[in-house]
This record gives structure tokens, C-alpha cells and sequence, in this order.
């Protein structure tokens, strides 16, 4: 990063530091753990930028590294000092974090705002800035908007940024209901769900916002000792049902079905999504059976239970 002309270095207690002003924070209000276990082991390659003031000096840039350096008890740290924050300087240095793939969907809409509230900058320079640089869709680019988006709960904040999810889940997700976004949080607090089962959840609330009633019955018990895929798994399952009870219900019979035809040495092949019009029956055997195996085996079928599957081809 660039210093401003103005920059001087120091070594500061923390304590004169206003480590949790969020005024030009970009990121995460929470240090990553590689972070903090990477400062313990070589300590901080960047110096934080801090503004001066009185009491205390505010954190321009490295909020997390500052976390850090308090989250491992060290009282003094070194910084790079400024009188003031110059608009342009800011920026570049910003545009030079998200260049490195530092900066996260949410940092850039924090960026944006901060330019037009902070700053006061004209709004023919944020434009570009935000559509050309920053790749912020103009829908989410206004004032409005991005104060929509960074209202969403803290967890959704964070993993939003964390996973680097798309400016059209986004925008999918602060039109959701406002109880299918408090569902959603506390997930996220349970599972640190993968992007896809992520973008597949937020489409199908999007879908249950007509339907509140189903909204307010739907939840998943989210044990802490349970197995985090086990856990995304239940909540996916249950987000799937409430979407689509009917397929939901068929999908039941027929996994009732396949349990009942389940038998050592046949194998029963139902097509995933109820496509086509035949069901495979695999009978097993090895080397030393005969047609009499053969025959046991196809005995053991039971007739019903593949009569039941077949309706619901």
C-alpha cells in the first residue's frame, strides 16, 4: 500500500487505538483465524493505517490486524500514522485490496457507500468506480440498496464475504422475507454451507415468499455435535420439502418402496427424478450359483412394493 505523503510511522499501545471504530472499515468485523494463527507465528507484514485523534487514534486500514494483535495479547503495535484521510489516496488503496482479491462482495458495496457518505464524492466518479472497477450491478450500487443489503444479519454479512457469493444471489436474498432471512442466518451460525446448497436454498425462500405460512412452520434442529454436512443436509431436506411438498411426498413413497424391495443379492434402480418409464431389477450372482439362486432371488421380490414404484412413474 502507498502511504499518503503525510504518513509517519509509530509504535502505539493498543489501548490508543479505537480498535472497534467501524468509520472505514471494509471488512469482516472479525479477524479470519488464518489471520490471527499467521500474525502468531511471523507476526504483522503490513502495518495498520490509523488516523489521528483524540482519545484515540481510528483504524483507517488493517481493522483486522488490529483484532488480532488484541485477540493475542499484544499491547503494542506498529502503525503507520495520518493527519486525514484523503478521498483519492483511500480509494486507490482500496481498489489495490480488492486487485489483490482482497475485498469481498460485501467490502465493495461498504467501499461504495463509505465514497458517497464519508467522502461526499460526486456520484459521476462513484458510478464508474462502481460498475467498471468493483463489478457492483447498478440495482445494487444506490444508497437504498446497498444499506438493504448491509442490514442482513452479521453471520449472512460474513459468509456472503467469505464465500465471495454472487451480486445476483445477493440481490435474491435481501428479497426474501424477513423470516426466511432470520432462518437463514442461524443456519449459516450452524453450517458453514457450501456456495451451491447456499444459491439452491436462497432461490427456493424466494419461491416460499408467497407462501408465510409455510415460512413460519419451517424449521431444522441444528444439534452443535452434529456433523456439519449432516447438518446442511437436514436444512437442505427441509427447505426441499416445504418447496416442493409434492415431489417432496413421491419422493417418500418411492425411497419406502426401494427399502422394502431392498433384499441381499437384487438391487432395484429408480431414476432419480421420476424421468422415463422402466425401473432397473439387478440380480447378483457369483460364479457357484444357479438358476436355482436365480430363481430364490427373484422369489424375494416383493411384488407390491415394485407395483407401488412403478406408479409413480
Amino acid at each position: 500500500m502507498i502511504a499518503p505523503p503525510d504518513a509517519t510511522r509509530a509504535t502505539l499501545p493498543l489501548c490508543d487505538i479505537e480498535i472497534d471504530d467501524a468509520r472505514f472499515r471494509l471488512g469482516a468485523p472479525v479477524p479470519d483465524q488464518r489471520l490471527v494463527d499467521s500474525i502468531r507465528r511471523i507476526g504483522v507484514l503490513r502495518p495498520p493505517v490509523v488516523l489521528e485523534g483524540a482519545p484515540a487514534a481510528l483504524p483507517v486500514f488493517g481493522h483486522g490486524r488490529l483484532r488480532a494483535l488484541r485477540e493475542l495479547a499484544v499491547e503494542r503495535a506498529e502503525v503507520v500514522r495520518v493527519r486525514a484521510v484523503d478521498p483519492e489516496w483511500y480509494l486507490r488503496a482500496a481498489l489495490d485490496r480488492h486487485y489483490r482479491q482482497a475485498l469481498g462482495p460485501v467490502a465493495r458495496l461498504r467501499l461504495v457507500r463509505l465514497l458517497r457518505r464519508e467522502f461526499t464524492m460526486d456520484e459521476r466518479r462513484i458510478e464508474p468506480i462502481a460498475r467498471a472497477e468493483l463489478g457492483v450491478p447498478d440495482a445494487l450500487a444506490g444508497d437504498d440498496a446497498a444499506a438493504s443489503v448491509l442490514s442482513l444479519p452479521p453471520e449472512l454479512l460474513d459468509y456472503l464475504d467469505h464465500r465471495a457469493i454472487g451480486y445476483k444471489t445477493i440481490r435474491e436474498l435481501v428479497g426474501l422475507d424477513p423470516a426466511a432471512i432470520a432462518l437463514l442466518a442461524g443456519w449459516i451460525g450452524a453450517t458453514d454451507m457450501r456456495v451451491n446448497v447456499f444459491k439452491e436454498i436462497v432461490e427456493m425462500l424466494g419461491d416460499l415468499t408467497t407462501r408465510p405460512e409455510v415460512l413460519r412452520a419451517l424449521s431444522v434442529e441444528t444439534d452443535p455435535s452434529m456433523d456439519r454436512r449432516a447438518c446442511e443436509r437436514a436444512i437442505h431436506e427441509a427447505v426441499f420439502c416445504a418447496r416442493y411438498p409434492d415431489y417432496a411426498a413421491s419422493r417418500e413413497r418411492a425411497n419406502n418402496s426401494l427399502r422394502a424391495l431392498t433384499v441381499p443379492g437384487v438391487e432395484v434402480v429408480f431414476p432419480e427424478f421420476f424421468e422415463g418409464n422402466t425401473v432397473e431389477v439387478r440380480i447378483r450372482l457369483g460364479r457357484r450359483d444357479g438358476a436355482s439362486v436365480l430363481r430364490e432371488r427373484i422369489g424375494r421380490i416383493d411384488d407390491d412394493a415394485l407395483a407401488r414404484l412403478l406408479e409413480l412413474l
